[in-house]
C-alpha cells in the first residue's frame, strides 16, 4: 500500500514559504568602500567586478546642456565602478564629493570620513528638497538611537553610593580625530560641530560592515531599515550580502523577518563567552545583554575552560558584576550626582 503524501508539503511550497518570510534591503541611506578595497570594489553597487574585467576609474563628467556632449570637469581618480550604468548612477552621490578628493590628493581621508561625508551631504540635500527619493521611507533620521550621553558620560565606578562619572575618552578622542580630518575635507563647506556630533554618534550606533560571502569586509553602509533590529546572541536572522544589498534571511522556523518582534540579528561574534559578548556590547552599542541566550546559566559553561588542576572536572567560568544606573536631568548638560544618590539609596 502507498502511503498517502497528502499531508506532505511540496518543495516547492516550502520555497515559497521561506520566501515569503526573506526581507529584502537595497536602498541604503549611504555606503563607503573601505580605502584598501577601493580599487577591488565597484564604489556604487559595492561588488567585485566580473572575472577578466576592470573595474572604470571615475572619469569625472557631467552631461552638457548639449545632450550628445560629455565634458570633463573633474576627476579623482580614486573612486572605481564596475559598468557604465554604476558609474552613471554613482555619480549624482560622488559628484560633491570628486572635487574635495582631488583638492585634497595625495592625503586620502579616512574611510570613516568620507563615509559620514557622504551622510552629511544626503542630510543637507533632504533640508533643502524634502526626501523626494524617499530615503526614509524605512524609518525617519531624527528616530534613530545616538546614546550622545553615553559617549560623554559614562558611570564607572560608585563611591559612597554616588556616581563616579567621565567621558567615553577612546570614543570622544576618536570624534575629535574624525571631526578635525572633516574640517580638513569639507572646509567652508562643514556643518557645526553640535550637528556634526549628532550625525556621528547615531552612524556609530546605527551602521553596520559589508562583506563578501567568503567574510572579506567590503565596506560600511547606514540602512535605516536594518538600523530597526535588535540584537540577540541567539539570533533568529542571519545577514546575507549582495554588494549594498541585504537579505535578512529566517534561521528559525516560522519567523518572519519582516516583523522587528520576532527577528533579532547579532552585532558581535556569538561564538564567544557571555563575558566576552556582553564586554563588546557595552563598549560599542553601550547597552547590558539580557537576551535568552545571556540569560541562560548553562551557557556559561558551553564556552567555559578547563581547570588546569587535572584533579578537577569543574570548568572556570569568566563573568563579571556590573553595577549600572542612569538617571540624567534633561535640563543640565551634566549628569545630576545628586539625584543619582537619592535614588541609589531609595
Amino acid at each position: 500500500m502507498t502511503p498517502s503524501t497528502d499531508n506532505i508539503p511540496k518543495k516547492e511550497d516550502e520555497i515559497a514559504s521561506i520566501h515569503s518570510r526573506i526581507k529584502i534591503f537595497e536602498h541604503p541611506f549611504a555606503t563607503q568602500v573601505i580605502n584598501p578595497k577601493a580599487d577591488q570594489f565597484c564604489s556604487h553597487c559595492m561588488r567585485a567586478p566580473v572575472q577578466g574585467e576592470k573595474l572604470l576609474k571615475c572619469s569625472g563628467f557631467v552631461q552638457s546642456s548639449c545632450r550628445s556632449l560629455l565634458f570633463l570637469t573633474f576627476r579623482c581618480n580614486f573612486v572605481r565602478y564596475c559598468s557604465k550604468d554604476c558609474q552613471r548612477l554613482g555619480w549624482k552621490i560622488h559628484r560633491p564629493e570628486c572635487r574635495r578628493l582631488k583638492a585634497s590628493f595625495p592625503n586620502l581621508p579616512l574611510t570613516e570620513v568620507l563615509f559620514l561625508s557622504k551622510i552629511i551631504d544626503r542630510l543637507i540635500f533632504i533640508d533643502l528638497n524634502g526626501d523626494k527619493y524617499n530615503w526614509q521611507s524605512e524609518r525617519p533620521w531624527p528616530s534613530l538611537v545616538d546614546h550622545k550621553e553615553d559617549i560623554r558620560y559614562q558611570i564607572i565606578s560608585f563611591h559612597f553610593s554616588k556616581a563616579i562619572f567621565r567621558k567615553d575618552e577612546n570614543k570622544m578622542e576618536h570624534f575629535e580625530k574624525v571631526y578635525k580630518k572633516m574640517e580638513i575635507f569639507r572646509k567652508e563647506e562643514m556643518i557645526d560641530k553640535e550637528k556634526f556630533f549628532d550625525i556621528f554618534c547615531k552612524t556609530t550606533i546605527n551602521s553596520h560592515s559589508i562583506h563578501t560571502n567568503a567574510g572579506t569586509e567590503v565596506g560600511m553602509a547606514l540602512d535605516l531599515g536594518i538600523s530597526k533590529y535588535n540584537h540577540s546572541c541567539r539570533p533568529t536572522c542571519s545577514m546575507v550580502f549582495d554588494g549594498y544589498r541585504v537579505c535578512l534571511r529566517p534561521l528559525v522556523p516560522g519567523v518572519d523577518a519582516s516583523d522587528v518582534t520576532q527577528a533579532f540579528i547579532s552585532y558581535i561574534d556569538v561564538g564567544r563567552s557571555k563575558f566576552v559578548r556582553r564586554r563588546d556590547l557595552q563598549i560599542r552599542w553601550y547597552f547590558h545583554c539580557e537576551c535568552t541566550r545571556c540569560s541562560d546559566k548553562e551557557d556559561d559553561y558551553l564556552t567555559a575552560i578547563k581547570c588546569s588542576n587535572p584533579a578537577c572536572d569543574e570548568p572556570l567560568v569568566s563573568f563579571i558584576m556590573i553595577r549600572r544606573f542612569r538617571n540624567f536631568n534633561s535640563d543640565l548638560k551634566k549628569p545630576d550626582i545628586r539625584t543619582l544618590s537619592l535614588k541609589i539609596l531609595s
